[in-house]
């Protein structure tokens, strides 16, 4: 009887064996997380640029918000921390100009991002500076979502910030007239 045992459990392990070779032994890869940039040209998601001001009471906080489609480009200014609108002007775009846009944000590293979980909340970091959020947006839902600081290193964006902050801008025509208007500074 024990003979027997033996050999079963002999040929299970060796099943098992060609098993693993087969399947080469590790699980299927998980399928790539990163798309270019450039194939949401053609559809409805957009980008946005988050500029979150300084810690201050609720009254006295700002922030604009820069999205970017393929239709048009949307310029928004907000106060306090609920994000009561401003003031808002919105531009016609077109796909040729967003893929044009997509592409740029592409190369300055804008898919480039820690997604470390402890790090995802921005609130509280560089409370006397800025707070950048770079995302990519389907309808209600976040495609990508990282941050970054104008006080240094701290942020979960690893791309080159100042050029895609300096690209969100020149997205709005008139960038420099509407923040000098609202005195957001």
């Amino acid at each position: 009887m024990r003979y027997i045992i033996g050999f079963l459990i002999s040929i299970g392990l060796i099943i098992l064996l060609f098993v693993m070779i087969f399947r080469g032994g590790n699980e299927p890869a998980a399928p790539s997380q990163t798309r270019r940039m450039v194939d949401y040209a053609n559809t409805s998601t957009v980008v946005q640029f988050v500029d979150d001001y300084a810690v201050t009471a609720d009254q006295t906080h700002r922030q604009t918000v820069i999205t970017v489609g393929r239709d048009a480009v949307t310029f928004t200014a907000e106060s306090g921390y609920e994000g009561n609108v401003l003031h808002t002007q919105t531009y016609e775009n077109n796909p040729t100009s967003y893929a044009n846009f997509l592409r740029a944000l592409q190369v300055a590293g804008y898919a480039n991002g820690d997604n470390n979980p402890e790090l995802r909340d921005e609130r509280g970091y560089c409370p006397t500076g800025h707070r950048y959020v770079f995302e990519v947006k389907d309808g209600a839902r976040s495609v990508q979502r990282y941050w970054s600081t104008s006080c240094g290193s701290v942020g979960t964006f690893k791309g080159r910030a100042d050029t895609i902050r300096t690209l969100y801008r020149r997205q709005v025509p008139d960038y420099d007239k509407q923040i000098a208007t609202l005195r957001l500074f």
